[in-house]
């Protein structure tokens, strides 16, 4: 299996914020189009955290999730062409 196959993609900014607030790797961040994609190393749990993000069934921190938002919002502007 090559890094990639290990790789989570989700062009969800939201969802992507929530993944790196629960302290999935984040590795790349890429645009195709006018479409940005996060690619998060999955760790074997992505697939619980999309179902809890989902169902509402899980709660992050409020002021870590806005980092996150910060943060993502940040390489996508420092991205930007």
């Amino acid at each position: 299996m090559s890094n990639y196959d290990k790789l989570y993609k989700t062009k969800d900014f939201y969802l992507a914020c929530f993944l790196r607030t629960k302290g999935l790797s984040l590795k790349k961040v890429f645009k195709v189009e006018d479409v940005y994609y996060f690619c998060f190393l999955n760790n074997g749990c992505v697939d619980k955290l999309i179902s809890d993000f989902y169902s509402g069934d899980e709660n992050v921190s409020p002021t870590d999730f806005i980092n996150s938002i910060r943060v993502l919002k940040s390489l996508i502007h420092s991205s930007s062409d």
